[in-house]
């Protein structure tokens, strides 16, 4: 890889850091353009920096050297299918995605809701609430990817998923002011987790298949995003959103077992 191994957890962090950026920026351009032009004008608008950026990579940067033949990619990809060792770890990554940001993924869609529900928030002061989440991922990839770089990655993540799981249980019990505090600590948890897992995996003992790899964790952190939501909300029409957001954060703790049970020669 281009970066070397003592250094990776703090690159991928930065990487992360631009998808925060970006979460943050974007819809305080796209509204502004919406203002004077319409929703049409800035769609148009915003889509144009990723056209740009696609013809750039395209045409000023080389593809690796190290890239396998169609045949041996295509031969790597069915390794995954008939080697039970892959196809041990593929789900276990894939349980693991499930699990490490579900906590973030249950209060996101919520946040407004539950902070103007149960703390008579205004729209406004609630939104900035979301915001804050995203500003404080900025902090958060580098920061953890760094200390994944010193102490090891899945020590990270240990801590990481207990930290999530804490922060989750206690923004349910917490007073305005403690709660703008601990989002801001999920944020931090929540992109640090993120570029952690990435790099974590990037390292594993299958480089053939590790795009794949990264892609089935990546895949489940979305899955768990868009099933998650539809199970906090009836729960919380049936009972409330502290219920609700105390099983998740029970359920953040079952990445744990999954993180221990992956073995320490596959990473």
């Amino acid at each position: 890889m281009a970066v070397e191994k003592g250094r990776r957890g703090q690159a991928m962090g930065f990487h992360q850091t631009g998808g925060a950026i970006g979460a943050f920026i974007a819809p305080l351009v796209s509204a502004s353009i919406a203002v004077f032009l319409g929703w049409r004008y800035s769609f148009m608008f915003l889509s144009i920096f990723g056209f740009i950026l696609g013809l750039f990579i395209w045409t000023r940067i080389d593809e690796s050297k190290l890239m396998d033949t169609k045949n041996e990619r295509i031969s790597n990809l069915r390794s995954i299918f008939t080697n039970q060792k892959v196809v041990r770890l593929t789900i276990l990554l894939f349980t693991f995605g499930l699990l490490h940001v579900i906590s973030y993924r249950a209060l996101m869609p919520f946040l407004t809701t539950y902070a103007i529900a149960k703390h008579a928030l205004s729209l406004e002061s609630a939104a900035q609430l979301l915001s804050l989440l995203q500003i404080m991922g900025i902090v958060g990839s580098p920061l953890f990817g760094r200390l994944s770089d010193g102490i090891g990655r899945k020590p990270t993540l240990y801590i990481i998923l207990m930290s999530q799981a804490l922060v989750m249980y206690l923004i349910t019990y917490s007073s305005v002011g403690i709660l703008v505090i601990l989002l801001g600590v999920m944020g931090l948890i929540a992109f640090g987790c993120l570029a952690v897992t990435d790099t974590w995996i990037t390292e594993m003992n299958f480089p053939k298949i590790m795009g794949t790899l990264v892609g089935v964790a990546v895949s489940a952190s979305f899955f768990i995003g868009a099933t998650i939501t539809p199970i906090v909300g009836f729960l919380a029409d049936k009972v409330d959103f502290d219920y609700a957001f105390r099983i998740i954060a029970i359920l953040t703790l079952a990445g744990i077992p999954i993180l221990k049970i992956i073995s320490d020669k596959d990473s």
